[in-house]
């Protein structure tokens, strides 16, 4: 039996994990997770309230020069956008773009003493900090997607703009995506805008849809202790464990997934 026709989102989905990119892409988030913990460490130490984020933007900057993303600069109102070339498209198209953005702003006063602290347990690295969740868990993971799909040479249909804004929280009133949208060049060719914003997973208890965790027995990325966790903070949702698979579930286990899928959408 045909579970998804060839042309659904879940045959996308398994044709897209099939490749070989995407199988070094999910190698490199899988090895790295202490560079990424180190990262969202070093940013928290840096005070970055509305309207004094310059130090921090100074290091997202050289953050992204190292990454390997393209024409890094700094634009009037203190964002830090990067480039990530789609390469079969030449340098001057004027398409579309899709933007990916985590701010760099904290609601924390300058002088808010940080002591930012890693703790390991059963397996999940935590970094408790003022500041680690918003933003700077969505700030680091931007950092990794850019190193992930540079380092597995993805190939984009449309150029990723990367941008490390600033202005968000409180009297910064979005004041870094504002100045983009009014004075950017790119502005006009927005497809998408991904927005990472780490909320923490409290947030997870104002989720009201149904909701299907599907995670690996040995996932070290997600173990299956911090799934369940959340799994147990969203009303009425369910949690499938695979046994034996890691973290590349939809390469791993494709059928497995698929079959969770459609029991989750039966169940809607």
């Amino acid at each position: 039996m045909v579970l998804f026709a060839r042309n659904t989102a879940f045959s996308r989905v398994t044709a897209l994990a099939a490749r070989r990119q995407v199988h070094a892409a999910f190698a490199w988030m899988h090895n790295n997770p202490r560079t990424i913990m180190d990262w969202q460490t070093k940013l928290v130490a840096i005070p970055a309230p509305p309207f004094g984020e310059m130090a921090r933007a100074a290091w997202i900057s050289e953050r992204f020069i190292k990454a390997g993303l393209s024409e890094v600069n700094t634009d009037g109102a203190g964002n830090v956008i990067g480039l990530v070339p789609a390469k079969h498209l030449p340098a001057e198209s004027s398409g579309p773009v899709v933007v990916l953005s985590a701010h760099l702003d904290t609601v924390f006063p300058a002088d808010t003493l940080i002591n930012a602290r890693v703790v390991e347990t059963d397996g999940c690295l935590r970094l408790e900090a003022p500041g680690a969740s918003d933003n700077g868990a969505g700030v680091a993971g931007m950092l990794a997607l850019a190193h992930t799909l540079i380092h597995a040479e993805i190939e984009l249909p449309l150029p990723l703009v990367v941008i490390g804004n600033v202005g968000e929280e409180g009297e910064g009133d979005l004041r870094g995506i504002r100045h983009f949208y009014n004075d950017s060049i790119l502005a006009s060719r927005v497809a998408a805008h991904i927005v990472l914003d780490g909320a923490g997973a409290d947030s997870a208890q104002r989720v009201i849809c149904p909701a299907t965790l599907i995670l690996g027995e040995r996932d070290m990325m997600t173990p299956v202790r911090g799934g369940r966790a959340l799994a147990a903070m969203i009303a009425g949702a369910t949690a499938i464990v695979l046994p034996g698979a890691g973290h590349m579930l939809m390469t791993e286990r494709p059928d497995e997934v698929l079959r969770a899928l459609d029991s989750h959408n039966a169940r809607s």
